[in-house]
């Protein structure tokens, strides 16, 4: 059995119960241990729920390098909202704009709300310098 296998496990339900402190160091020790290019996703994620969203771009992007297609639609939200905190704004639009078709109502939706106020930020004109 893969040793880092509990870990990934243990890392998830820390995630899910909300525990992101813990869950990432689950997450970076089955990476350690060999359990493969999802826990680098995870890890990821974890990082844009604790607001380290500089750290959770590149982790991202270390994770797409790695492993292309072992993202799925929430992991792309996470993403796109990682590139929407570090306020890399037109990233984190077309990511999000991925999302209206592959993502499921609850994600969809709340990815068209983080577009929506986007498009807002960028309709009004800059603020002149005083």
């Amino acid at each position: 059995e893969d040793a880092g296998q509990p870990h990934l496990l243990a890392g998830a339900e820390a995630f899910r119960a909300g525990h992101f402190d813990r869950a990432l160091v689950e997450f970076e020790v089955a990476q350690k241990l060999g359990a493969g290019p999802a826990a680098r996703w995870y890890a990821a994620a974890t990082l844009q729920k604790l607001g380290r969203a500089g750290e959770a771009v590149e982790a991202f992007a270390q994770a797409a390098h790695e492993d292309p297609k072992g993202h799925d639609p929430l992991l792309d939200y996470y993403r796109a909202m990682a590139l929407y905190d570090a306020r890399l704004y037109l990233a984190a639009d077309a990511a999000l704009a991925g999302l209206a078709s592959t993502a499921g109502p609850k994600v969809a939706g709340l990815a068209a709300h983080v577009r929506a106020q986007i498009a807002t930020s960028f309709a009004r004109e800059p603020a002149a310098n005083a």
